[in-house]
């Protein structure tokens, strides 16, 4: 790879119908962020791409960031670049947010002698950068795994903190001004290794929700609550079938509660008192979950199989399918991944990297003409929805509670450069 990273960007259009599309890039990317959508219909993206520096030799971890008007057309993109080290190790770019400023908000994670985490909050037309790296006191890793708008001038962050063969911790941290404070934690008493759990967080006004699965109980998440004070509220284990994840994502509902999606295609909506209200499985076959989102009346689903993307939508009052539609291609749109909802229409990123804009009333238009004569078609589904077996009881952590973790910033500033980007 060239100094500057190189793409290509494929913009594929519906010949009829309502308004959508589908942007692509070439290049290998480690992940990419949930889109944000403006006032104005334009549209950002964030992918974790490996970039190598052609004078020193040197591998950089790196966060792209793209924008797109309305219409899907490419407006520019600027990549950022830090911690760097030769022969570095995978990165992730884990979430975005929006802030009430104009500014944007990145959270990630690199692994350099331990795995540390990175925030970036950027301008709006990409100018300027900001960028602080984490890494844990004493050494240990600090891994930052999502991120969620929490009110006017917080966000919250979420991740994992402790030694690569250790007892994980369960961290979430309001983050306000680039800075990270108010850390609380709890010890996640199922998990040999702190590779082996994966975190996420939900704020609401009746305090904060974190959830983490994996480790050595079969078919178990667990969900801790923190009240707005930092005090534990609750901790519950969810006990059955395919609750093992490798992956989760959670959202916040209106109520003050959760929905949590794992990636063995289990969805739950859980009460704020830790109680559940529902829970369903989703069977399509060789489906594997992606992100989820809640608009209105209704819960939104997108993952994938061999070939074939999907998006679902459920009824939040009971979990029942409303629609399930999917998406195909000769040329392949990768695994989709989170989504955004934007008043009629909902964004999804893929690893691709591309972005998919369709009708969240789950509308199909039929096969799409790209450049070049290559198609995707975007049309109804077969999925079904069956109630799991789940059992709700309380767990013994590993640590005393609140557990309180530290994290030292290794550096701040970080370098900011135009990417090189040609249509096709």
């Amino acid at each position: 790879m060239s100094g500057a990273l190189l793409m290509v960007y494929q913009n594929l259009r519906s010949t009829s119908g309502p308004a959508q599309w589908m942007a692509k890039l070439s290049g290998t990317t480690y992940g990419s962020a949930n889109p944000l959508v403006k006032a104005d219909g334009s549209i950002y993206t964030f992918h974790a791409f490996p970039y190598n520096d052609p004078d020193s030799g040197l591998d950089f971890a790196a966060c792209t960031v793209v924008l797109y008007n309305s219409s899907g057309t490419l407006v520019t993109s600027r990549t950022y670049r830090f911690a760097a080290e030769y022969a570095l190790s995978t990165s992730s770019v884990n979430g975005a947010v929006l802030n009430s400023d104009g500014t944007i908000t990145i959270l990630g994670t690199y692994t350099k002698s331990v795995q540390q985490g990175y925030i970036i909050t950027i301008a709006a037309d990409l100018s300027s950068s900001n960028i602080r790296e984490y890494v844990g006191a004493s050494g240990n890793n600090m891994v930052l795994e999502s991120l969620t708008a929490y009110d006017s001038t917080n966000n919250l962050g979420a991740g994992k903190y402790g030694s690569s063969n250790g007892t994980p911790f369960l961290n979430l941290s309001l983050l306000t001004d680039n800075s990270s404070s108010n850390r609380y934690g709890i010890g996640n008493p199922d998990s040999g290794t702190q590779s082996s759990s994966i975190f996420c967080a939900a704020g609401t006004s009746a305090g904060y929700f974190g959830a983490f699965s994996s480790g050595t109980t079969p078919g178990a998440l667990k969900v801790a609550k923190f009240t707005t004070a930092g005090v534990l509220a609750w901790k519950k284990r969810f006990t059955g079938a395919n609750l093992r994840a490798s992956g989760m994502s959670i959202i916040p509902t209106e109520d003050t509660g959760i929905v949590v999606a794992c990636s063995t295609s289990v969805i739950l909506k859980i009460n704020t008192d830790g109680t559940l209200a529902w829970a369903k499985t989703l069977i399509i076959t060789g489906y594997t979950q992606g992100s989820v989102k809640i608009d209105g009346s209704y819960v939104y689903l997108t993952g994938y199989a061999t070939g074939f993307v999907y998006i679902t939508r459920l009824n939040f009052s009971d979990g029942a399918i409303n629609y399930v539609n999917q998406i195909t291609s000769p040329q392949g749109v990768g695994r989709l991944g989170d989504i955004t909802m934007s008043g009629d229409n909902m964004y999804i990123v893929g690893s691709g990297p591309s972005i998919i804009k369709v009708p969240k009333d789950g509308t199909q238009t039929g096969t799409y003409t790209a450049t070049g004569g290559n198609t995707y078609v975007y049309e109804a589904a077969s999925g079904t929805v069956t109630t799991p077996s789940i059992t709700v009881a309380d767990f013994t952590a590993s640590s005393s509670q609140p557990y309180t973790t530290s994290a030292t910033s290794v550096s701040e500033g970080g370098t900011g450069f135009s990417s090189t980007l040609y249509l096709k």
